[in-house]
């Protein structure tokens, strides 16, 4: 579901306010999920793009990703690839660890995506820190024990 949202959101013509930071964080920081993404050429970018992801150790050549890159010919839009190339880097890191043993890097940028609208699953919640919603089954007991405190009071 969010490869989805983030094949739609690579797609965009310029890059959504703050986008500048979360590139310069990933840059200047040298985050092991860019640096790891830089080493294998951007398989995952080419992926949310919609373009068949070179085969070899190394994925894409130098050539491919030139490709990508020349494409973006204005500011915006070379601020928008090189956002989706730091996305997609981290994309391409996630599994269950992630949301196992969620780093400050997951949570700056999965919220990031939800302030560009993207919407987090419950697990995803848990990742930013958020409480996840009670069940029906702890709502169901508070309103049995509403009801029992009710008649208590009314038989009194």
């Amino acid at each position: 579901m969010r490869r989805e949202w983030l094949a739609t959101f690579v797609a965009r013509k310029t890059a959504p306010k703050g986008a500048e930071a979360l590139i310069c964080e990933a840059v200047v920081t040298g985050h092991h999920s860019l640096s790891k993404a830089m080493d294998h050429r951007h398989p995952m970018l080419f992926t949310l793009l919609g373009i068949d992801v070179p085969t070899g150790y190394y994925g894409a050549g130098h050539d491919e990703c030139h490709k990508i890159a020349s494409k973006a010919s204005t500011p915006k839009a070379a601020t928008m690839t090189t956002l989706a190339a730091v996305v997609a880097a981290w994309e391409a890191t996630t599994g269950k660890h992630s949301w196992r043993n969620p780093t400050a890097w997951d949570a700056r940028v999965l919220g990031a995506l939800v302030e560009w609208g993207y919407q987090p699953s419950e697990v995803e919640r848990i990742l930013l820190g958020e409480e996840p919603p009670s069940s029906t089954e702890d709502d169901s007991d508070a309103d049995a024990v509403e009801a029992s405190d009710q008649a208590s009071d009314s038989a009194a």
